[in-house]
């Protein structure tokens, strides 16, 4: 829609493609920041839930599991932010209604709710 497009083009972004998926009711948009070409997907819907999820690529030439390491690793916190288990302290301080942490062969999601 205009108000997606003008937001986008704001920050940076271009619209990619656009399309309607009857499944869920729902539109899609797919833009790219012109700069870095980090892609977002944004999906609208009548649905009260909102969701997003950050997907990185992280493709591995082994099984050592590194990224699943470093994606949990993530979660753990740092000096600044000395947080040891961030997936029992978010819910005390947000609105959240799911988090976690999807380690695929290619790519690492963090989704969130």
């Amino acid at each position: 829609d205009t108000y997606t497009t003008e937001v986008a083009e704001k920050f940076g972004f271009e619209k990619v493609s656009e399309e309607f998926i009857g499944e869920c009711n729902s539109k899609a948009i797919l833009l790219r920041h012109k700069k870095t070409g980090a892609e977002v997907m944004s999906v609208s819907n009548d649905d009260e839930n909102k969701v997003f999820g950050i997907v990185f690529r992280t493709p591995s030439k082994d099984s050592s599991g590194i990224f699943h390491a470093l994606g949990r690793s993530v979660l753990l916190g740092s000096r600044k932010y000395p947080l040891v288990h961030t997936f029992d302290q978010l819910p005390k301080g947000s609105l959240q209604t799911f988090f976690n942490l999807f380690i695929c062969p290619d790519r690492t999601c963090y989704p969130v709710a």
